[in-house]
């Protein structure tokens, strides 16, 4: 979504997401096909952004690598808008002016991005709208600048998800993300490595509550009929086919009852998306810890948007 200019052409791209606790790094070397992933890891967040960045960077041996930044869930936020009437060359000016009254935030504190939806999902009048806080990028840029980094993109989560998936064939067909966080649990569709529909699950405030069982069963039946919500309005208001597979993204304990009980009743596979099978490391991740690093390993496997 904000773009840098590169300041050069390495083939190894750092990806890094930081929240409130600790900082999460990936890299990935985009001279194979697909990339492959050598390192993944979290660092402590000290009191200096800058500081903990530069420990970063030492550790994973990532000095000349392109940089992109993915924003957590908790950083931005998502407004679907009638697509305005001005030439495309003026929008990203004008989207300020044409979002004030629905902004988290005052207008001087905020950017905002914007992506078209794909052509022939029967959305063309819409656009999706991303708020981020400006001093959150900023600090980004300006610790991750003062410690010498490349940075090529700062990009919000939902864009980066999409490149996780490394098969062309499934993702012609359709992929889709149960993804949990702190604002609750929302379901995103991709197709050809675009984002199509991004929505909240209702009534769903965490994955952990719906594992399946013994009197248990309402908060599941209650995702399953959620998810099957979402994708009836995939078909037959967007005119796009059932999603060949949709995964639950890792959490810190083990999905996979969930992910079988949601494959049961559901036309698409569901299964758990386990990183270690996108990832060469001498050490199989934990749950716990692909729940940290999915940002920061999205981020490395960037393309371009």
């Amino acid at each position: 979504m904000f773009s840098l200019a590169k300041s050069g052409s390495s083939t190894t791209q750092l990806g890094i997401s930081v929240d409130e606790e600790r900082v999460a790094v990936a890299l990935a070397n985009h001279e194979s096909d697909p990339p492959s992933i050598s390192q993944a890891f979290t660092l402590p967040l000290e009191k200096s952004l800058k500081a903990t960045l530069q420990k970063a960077v030492k550790q994973a041996n990532a000095a000349d690598a392109q940089v992109v930044f993915g924003l957590k869930v908790h950083d931005t936020k998502f407004h679907k808008i009638q697509k305005p009437n001005i030439p495309e060359e003026e929008r990203n000016t004008s989207l300020l002016f044409l979002m004030k009254d629905r902004l988290g935030q005052a207008v001087d504190n905020t950017l905002l991005g914007c992506v078209d939806y794909p052509d022939g999902c029967r959305h063309d009048d819409q656009l999706m709208v991303f708020e981020a806080s400006k001093p959150r990028v900023a600090s980004l840029v300006e610790a991750g600048h003062g410690c010498g980094m490349n940075i090529d993109a700062i990009d919000v989560v939902e864009l980066l998800y999409g490149d996780l998936i490394f098969s062309e064939e499934e993702m012609h067909k359709g992929i889709g993300f149960i993804v949990e966080h702190d604002t609750g649990v929302h379901l995103l569709l991709y197709r050809d490595h675009s984002l199509y529909l991004i929505r909240r699950l209702q009534d769903i405030s965490d994955l952990i509550g719906c594992l399946p069982a013994p009197g248990n069963a309402q908060m599941a039946d209650t995702l399953m009929l959620e998810v099957q919500r979402t994708l009836d309005y995939y078909d037959s208001l967007m005119g796009q086919p059932t999603p060949a597979h949709l995964y639950v993204m890792p959490s810190f304990t083990d999905m996979t009852p969930l992910a079988e009980y949601l494959d049961s009743s559901l036309a698409p596979l569901v299964t758990v998306l386990d990183l270690n099978e996108l990832l060469d490391l001498p050490e199989v991740l934990d749950y716990a810890t692909q729940q940290d690093v999915v940002v920061a390993v999205a981020a490395s496997l960037r393309r371009s948007h």
